[in-house]
């Protein structure tokens, strides 16, 4: 389409340019808008080093409905831990870069298996590090309802597994760090 502007009176060659200013610069905002949301996805060109620096490793049963079975069926009715049987493989998530990425790896290792009442999914309500210890609550072990102590005894493995698998990790309490318990009730 070609625009014969000599012809126009100068109201409508005023009209077709501001149109045109308009055009550019709304396509202009949807690509800036499209960059924007790819870089928050990680859909951006990303190096794989910058990839693997984005990535976090969680420890997931390779069998989950069988490693679901077999904890519950360990949780009420006793026997030899199953963990010791169970084969765990790890999966890669995608990182979120503002928050520690511990805490990040434990949430979305708990978000892992539901928690068939209470809240939708475990995740964290209190994270604290103390040289290679991690002191950790999910929201499961604050909250009680019928069926609770069945969803702990699923998810505490996954997300013990997942932060023993990094190297600064040596033990994981499912509770406060000394002192912090009185803090958190006051």
């Amino acid at each position: 389409m070609k625009l014969n502007l000599e012809n126009m009176n100068s109201w409508r060659k005023f009209m077709v340019l501001k149109m045109l200013v308009l055009i550019l610069a709304f396509l202009g905002c949807k690509q800036n808008s499209a960059e924007q949301t790819a870089k928050k996805e990680g859909n951006s060109n990303i190096s794989s080093t910058d990839k693997q620096a984005r990535s976090l490793v969680i420890m997931v049963p390779e069998d989950m409905d069988a490693y679901q079975k077999m904890m519950i069926d360990h949780f009420q009715a006793g026997g030899p831990d199953p963990l010791e049987r169970i084969q765990f493989v790890k999966k890669e998530i995608e990182a979120v870069s503002n928050v520690n990425q511990l805490e990040a790896a434990a949430n979305a290792a708990a978000a892992q298996i539901g928690t068939g009442g209470g809240p939708d999914k475990a995740e964290v309500v209190y994270f604290k590090q103390k040289q290679d210890s991690i002191y950790i609550l999910l929201n499961i072990d604050k909250d009680g309802w019928a069926g609770v102590s069945v969803a702990r005894a699923q998810i505490h493995p996954l997300v013990e597994k997942t932060l023993l698998n990094f190297p600064e990790v040596k033990s994981v309490t499912f509770g406060y760090a000394k002192g912090d318990e009185k803090k958190m009730v006051e």
